[in-house]
């Protein structure tokens, strides 16, 4: 799969799912540092497949974040800009590089600067990713596709600005639900609390439904 496939093939898929429009940049932002602290663990502790799975979640989310700030291009293929040392010693060079661009990344959404600005960075961002690939000797292309066959078919919600994989809405209601009926166990009468975790339970039982749809 090359950058460009991947590129629209995760558009359409945040498109139909209501992330580009139910979202913000900001909270994008917030998954993608989650998505990066991925990555450092498995550079921490040298899991080749750590990283390359946190590779190609990084980029999935890069690709919404760009087009929420307001990309038009598709990220044609292209060489890499970023100069590449060669040696084992700048694995961590290439790993801290992207650390330092996730910084300026929240600085241009936070507050939120000139477009322009924002879209280099990202772009730049994406390209750093390529290059810790490649220190690593990581197909980027394994990258593209580990990533999309993990999200390709992958139904969930909004909830609060941010996507949630039903996986979690399940995992979520399950833990109200069990909680709901030690409440009811424990009291004859249904009490305030119980009430109101049958109201929050039925509300995630509800976004299940949703989603499942």
């Amino acid at each position: 799969m090359t950058r460009q496939e991947f590129y629209k093939n995760v558009l359409m898929w945040a498109e139909k799912r209501n992330i580009i429009e139910g979202s913000t940049p900001e909270h994008q932002t917030i998954k993608l540092g989650e998505e990066l602290g991925e990555l450092c663990s498995g550079v921490a502790r040298g899991d080749l497949a750590l990283i390359k799975d946190s590779v190609g979640d990084c980029m999935v989310v890069v690709t919404i974040l760009r087009a929420m700030v307001g990309a038009t291009d598709t990220l044609e293929d292209e060489p890499s800009d970023v100069q590449l040392p060669s040696g084992d010693v700048f694995k961590r060079y290439t790993t801290l590089t992207v650390m330092r661009r996730m910084g300026e990344i929240a600085q241009c959404i936070f507050p939120r600067t000139n477009k322009l600005v924002a879209l280099a960075t990202l772009r730049t961002f994406y390209q750093e990713l390529e290059a810790l690939c490649s220190v690593y000797n990581i197909d980027i292309t394994e990258c593209y596709e580990t990533a999309w066959n993990d999200i390709k078919d992958r139904k969930g919600l909004i909830v609060d600005w941010v996507y949630m994989k039903q996986a979690d809405i399940e995992k979520k209601f399950a833990e109200l639900d069990a909680k709901f009926s030690k409440l009811v166990d424990r009291d004859d009468d249904i009490s305030l609390e119980a009430s109101e975790m049958a109201r929050e339970a039925a509300l995630w039982q509800d976004r299940l439904v949703a989603c499942m749809k």
